[in-house]
C-alpha cells in the first residue's frame, strides 16, 4: 500500500501520520486553547496563536496522539492557525474524554481534570480600570461538575485577579468592595458551593421533576446520585481529588434559587449582585425577597 502524505502550504506533515491523527491533534489542541493562552506571557495576543505551546500541552498531545515530541512541535508548527480558529463542540469535547481520562495524569495540573472552567474573558471588565493587557494571574481550585449525559466531571475551577483594579473573575462572577456580579445570561455550568457546578439542563430537569413529578430536593439529588453519576468515588480519590461526588439537597435548593435568580435578571437585562460575605444560604435571600 503507498503511503499517503500530507501537505500544509508547501510544507508535509511528519511521515506515518494517519488522516485521524492530524484530525485528533487538531481538535485536543483546539479543546486546551484556553490552557495555552493561560501561561502565554502577558504581550502574546490571546487571539493569535503562540510560537509553541507549553510542555506539559506538548507532551498530552504526543502521548495521546502516539506521536514523538518532535512530530507534535512540527504538526503545531504546521497547523497551529487551524487550531487556534476552530471551535470545538461541547458534544466534540467529550467525545475525546478517553485520551484526557488515559494520559491527562502524566502532565501536570491543570490536565488533572478533563473540565477546566474557565471565564468569558481573559481580560478585565471593570469599566474603571485601564488595563488592557490580558490577565494572567491565576489560581486553580478542584471542583466537581454535576452534568446530564456526561455524569459527575471532576474539574478545575480557573480564577483570574486584575492587580490594577483587585477584581477577582470566577467562571460565574467577579468579586470586587464586598459584591458578587454575576456576567450576564444564564452559565452553562452554575456554580451552587464552593467547588460544586451543576449543568443548567440538570437543573431544568429538577425543575420539570418537582412541578410535573412533585418531587422534593432531596429525592431529586437521590434520583441523580443513584442514576445518573455514575461515577465511583475511588476514581477521583486516585486522581488526587479532595472532594466527593455526592450531590447535596442543598445543591440542587441552591441551583434552583440561582437558576431562577439569574432568569429573572436576564429579563430585566441586568446583572445580578449578591453580597460576597455570609454564608451561600444566606446570600440570596435579601434578594429574594425583592422578588
Amino acid at each position: 500500500m503507498a503511503m499517503v502524505r500530507f501537505k500544509v502550504g508547501q510544507d508535509l506533515i511528519p511521515d506515518g501520520l494517519t488522516l485521524p491523527q492530524i484530525l485528533s491533534f487538531v481538535h485536543l489542541a483546539s479543546a486546551l486553547k484556553n490552557n495555552i493562552i493561560l501561561v502565554q506571557p502577558p504581550s502574546v495576543i490571546p487571539s493569535s496563536a503562540p510560537t509553541s505551546p507549553p510542555p506539559a500541552i506538548c507532551n498530552f498531545l504526543a502521548d495521546a496522539l502516539g506521536i514523538s515530541l518532535e512530530a507534535t512541535l512540527t504538526c503545531w508548527k504546521l497547523l497551529k492557525e487551524e487550531v487556534w480558529t476552530y471551535t470545538t463542540a461541547e458534544q466534540e469535547v467529550f467525545e475525546l474524554e478517553a485520551a484526557f481520562h488515559d494520559h491527562r495524569w502524566k502532565q501536570g495540573i491543570i490536565l488533572e481534570a478533563f473540565l477546566t472552567l474557565y471565564l468569558p474573558s481573559q481580560f478585565c471588565t471593570n469599566s474603571l480600570c485601564a488595563r488592557s493587557k490580558p490577565l494572567k494571574k491565576d489560581q486553580h481550585h478542584q471542583a466537581v461538575v454535576y452534568t446530564l449525559v456526561h455524569r459527575v466531571q471532576p474539574a478545575w475551577s480557573v480564577h483570574l485577579s486584575c492587580q490594577d483594579c483587585c477584581t477577582n473573575y470566577h467562571n460565574n462572577f467577579s468579586v470586587l468592595g464586598g459584591l458578587h456580579t454575576y456576567y450576564g445570561g444564564i452559565p452553562k455550568y452554575i456554580q451552587v458551593g464552593e467547588h460544586q457546578f451543576v449543568e443548567n439542563t440538570v437543573i431544568n430537569m429538577w425543575i420539570t421533576m418537582m412541578l410535573v413529578g412533585w418531587f422534593s430536593a432531596t429525592n431529586c439529588a437521590r434520583t441523580y446520585n443513584i442514576a445518573l453519576s455514575w461515577q465511583q468515588e475511588a476514581d477521583l480519590v486516585l486522581g488526587g481529588w479532595q472532594f466527593g461526588t455526592t450531590l447535596m439537597t442543598e445543591h440542587v435548593w441552591d441551583a434552583f434559587i440561582i437558576y431562577m435568580l439569574l432568569q429573572d435578571h436576564c429579563t430585566q437585562d441586568i446583572c445580578m449582585q449578591v453580597p460576597h460575605t455570609g454564608s451561600q444560604k444566606d446570600r440570596f435571600t435579601e434578594l429574594m425577597k425583592q422578588q
